[in-house]
């Protein structure tokens, strides 16, 4: 996450799923959200104890709960050149900010144990379940869950099914099919024929015991398009290995619009998203990691603006990549300005352009229906040799 501060008085939050290094940025496929915030007007309230004047947004309580989880309380001086204004934390000083207008709701996992019922809504998948309660309509779908992740853990079919259920709003089933979720991850030819070729799959650390369990077979398919159903996504670039996490459902099998979408670091785990258990502190939720991620549906597209960015990865001359960042904001709908207005729909992009003023575009970077795993086709696993080489004549991720 960035938090970047501008000499107009607006704070840009940035939720990305990159990590700081050149091959993330350069060479793989990656997401973010990003909006911007503007100081609170009328702000009476002591700086330095930094409450607001007025109730806090979710957005704002949650991103300060989720920083406060990293112990960062050195007090600065915020804005050049004002010595004279009281010293305030990262966290206290954000209690400044208006994130009332925020288009998404933030998803975050902090480790720790919460109790059930209460303090487990605001982690974790938890979080992501009251979430989808109050702002979908996914009973109505018949929609499986989409899970795209670039790693996998220790997990038992229980444990799937219980997040599911969760996703989807209804009770747990004893085994899981493509008609509940679908969870596309790439296969070893994916990384395999990747522009990094086999070291790029250090990006994705799945280890063979947690991948080739016999009840996610069923669930896989591929991260990468055939020509046919990919000649309508622009920002499909099945040569970089994703790094990207996204979850969603779609309102229905024959259409692009959304109930709901996430972008987010969480992985598909039990130490990401967290795990119900029973011990020492009772029936609790358990999370072990610290990750961060957006929730978005369309009741949530109020006034103002956001962007969600892919960035893409093209050659020049075919031999140097470089990213092309695809940045869309759109103007949220505005239903008391205009009786006649439609409600705004969240949709996958089709790079069709024939969307209505109300549709708002999520980029996303594969099918939105992706292809099963062929009978041929293993999923990917970071600590296993292969028969086959890479285009630079390594066998495996750890090949020099």
């Amino acid at each position: 996450m960035f938090l970047v501060g501008f000499d107009d008085g607006r704070l840009r939050v940035i939720v990305h799923t990159a990590n700081l290094q050149y091959g993330d940025i350069y060479l793989k496929t990656q997401g973010a959200y990003l909006q911007d915030f503007f100081p609170k007007r009328n702000t009476t309230t002591s700086i330095s104890a930094g409450k607001p004047t007025y109730a806090a947004s979710d957005f704002e309580d949650t991103l300060v709960e989720y920083l406060e989880s990293y112990g960062h309380d050195k007090l600065y001086n915020w804005r050049e050149n004002n010595s004279k204004e009281p010293k305030q934390s990262l966290t206290q000083h954000l209690r400044n900010y208006d994130f009332s207008a925020a288009s998404v709701i933030l998803i975050p996992s902090c480790p720790g144990y919460y109790s059930m019922p209460n303090k487990c809504k605001r982690q974790g998948y938890m979080k992501l379940k009251d979430a989808i309660a109050q702002h979908s309509n996914v009973k109505d779908s018949e929609s499986p869950v989409v899970c795209q992740f670039s790693s996998i853990g220790s997990f038992s079919e229980k444990w799937l099914s219980d997040f599911v259920a969760c996703l989807r709003q209804e009770e747990p089933r004893k085994h899981l099919s493509k008609d509940n979720v679908i969870l596309v991850f790439p296969t070893t030819k994916d990384i395999r024929d990747s522009i990094e070729g086999y070291r790029g799959g250090n990006s994705v650390p799945a280890r063979a015991k947690n991948v080739k369990k016999s009840f996610l077979r069923p669930l896989y398919s591929k991260w990468t398009s055939s020509s046919t159903t990919n000649i309508n996504n622009p920002y499909h670039q099945p040569q970089n290995v994703p790094h990207i996490k996204t979850y969603y459902m779609l309102s229905n099998d024959s259409s692009n619009e959304l109930e709901w979408f996430v972008l987010t670091s969480h992985n598909l785990s039990k130490a990401a998203w967290g795990e119900v258990q029973k011990g020492k502190y009772g029936f609790c939720f358990k999370i072990l990691s610290w990750e961060l991620g957006v929730y978005c549906s369309s009741s949530l597209l109020n006034l103002g603006k956001t962007s969600f960015s892919i960035p893409t990865i093209v050659s020049a001359n075919e031999s140097f990549p470089f990213p092309i960042k695809h940045d869309l904001v759109t103007e949220k709908c505005d239903s008391s300005t205009s009786k006649s207005r439609q409600p705004c729909r969240l949709v996958i992009s089709s790079g069709v352009g024939n969307l209505s003023e109300e549709d708002v575009e999520i980029p996303l970077p594969y099918t939105s229906r992706p292809q099963s795993y062929h009978c041929k086709d293993d999923p990917w696993a970071v600590d296993l040799q292969y028969s086959s080489c890479d285009s630079f004549g390594r066998y495996s991720a750890s090949d020099l």
